[in-house]
């Protein structure tokens, strides 16, 4: 028989330790998933599906049902035009409608559209990764309703998607306002942390554990650098950020600009194709998006487009400069009407 082998004593202590180690991060982790669910739970009851305050509206479509949440007020025109409003990153429909949704309503049908995949609206977030798919998903819901051709409002994230539904649906979008766009490929690379949330095994992990906690502790951060130079306005406390961290909202978002840069590199070469009435409205201390990266190539891109600058405002320009935006668009309404 030969002799039983034991681990040696040095080796013993370490073996402990690791297991040790690896105990306390799965606890950990069952904390934060425990956390995350809990800050999912507060943020559905602070956002609910269906708000009290204003009528939200549910759209069926094959591939899932839309939401979007209507203004209060109606236009006093007979040939007003549907306006549709698309949410940035890390947003939802209630940052219009704690902004200029209301008296949108009284220039046109307003309709703030949750993104796919984003507040209430249906989409997994790896089938609808990129602004031409979600435009594409938004119009089974126009086209469900038998709207007639809308004026498309976009901002940051919404604006790469406005401009998709006009490059994949020309002749049937009346105008885009194009608030703070995202609009071309940036220098460098895409953020290692969407990288990271996007690994097909860790994401779904992560984004169910610890990154709704990490993401709340930084979102401060996020969004006075959204603001700069200015500070952030007492509506942006009905910002539905909250909703927009929880999962699975948190992994649309991520998935959302792990894709973007190369989506944007993609569709920008068609802007000088478009034919139809564009504004742009751009702050002038953006940190967030370029101006000169998007803004400005842009509107020299569009065959007569026009570039609306706000002087020392930031990319947050609904909230921080509401009035802007609706001078903005009423200029577009004009250059559309017929």
């Amino acid at each position: 028989m030969g002799e039983e082998v034991s681990a040696s004593p040095k080796a013993r202590p370490w073996r402990r330790r690791l297991g040790v180690a690896l105990g306390l991060f799965a606890a950990a982790t069952l904390v934060a998933a425990v956390g995350s669910e809990a800050l999912r739970r507060r943020a559905e009851e602070r956002w609910p599906r269906e708000p009290a305050e204003r009528r939200a509206l549910f759209v069926p479509t094959a591939e899932g049902e839309m939401r979007a949440l209507l203004a209060q007020t109606l236009p006093t025109g007979e040939q007003a035009r549907p306006i549709l409003l698309l949410h940035g990153a890390f947003g939802g429909a209630e940052d219009w409608a704690a902004t200029v949704l209301d008296r949108v309503g009284e220039r046109g049908y307003a309709l703030a559209f949750d993104r796919p995949g984003h507040g209430y609206s249906a989409g997994e977030p790896l089938a609808r990764n990129t602004p031409k798919e979600q435009a594409r998903r938004l119009w089974l819901a126009v086209d469900s309703l038998g709207l007639e051709p809308p004026i498309v409002v976009g901002f940051s994230y919404g604006a790469a998607v406005a401009l998709a539904l006009a490059l994949e649906r020309p002749g049937e979008i009346a105008g885009l306002l194009l608030v703070a766009p995202a609009s071309h490929p940036w220098p460098g690379s895409v953020d290692i942390g969407y990288r990271i949330a996007g690994a097909p095994v860790l994401g779904p992990l992560l984004s169910r554990t610890w990154l709704t906690p990490l993401a709340h502790l930084v979102a401060p951060i996020s969004s006075g650098r959204s603001f700069a130079p200015g500070g952030a306005p007492e509506s942006f406390r009905a910002s539905p950020l909250g909703l927009a961290l929880s999962p699975p909202r948190l992994r649309s978002n991520t998935e959302d600009m792990r894709h973007l840069r190369g989506a944007l590199a993609a569709q920008a070469p068609g802007y000088r194709g478009l034919e139809l009435p564009v504004v742009v409205v751009q702050g002038t201390g953006d940190i967030i998006v370029s101006p000169r990266v998007h803004a400005e190539a842009l509107a020299g891109a569009i065959p007569g487009a026009e570039l609306v600058w706000v002087e020392g405002g930031g990319h947050q320009l609904p909230y921080s400069h509401p009035g802007e935006v609706l001078a903005a668009l009423d200029r577009l309404l004009a250059l559309a009407a017929p």
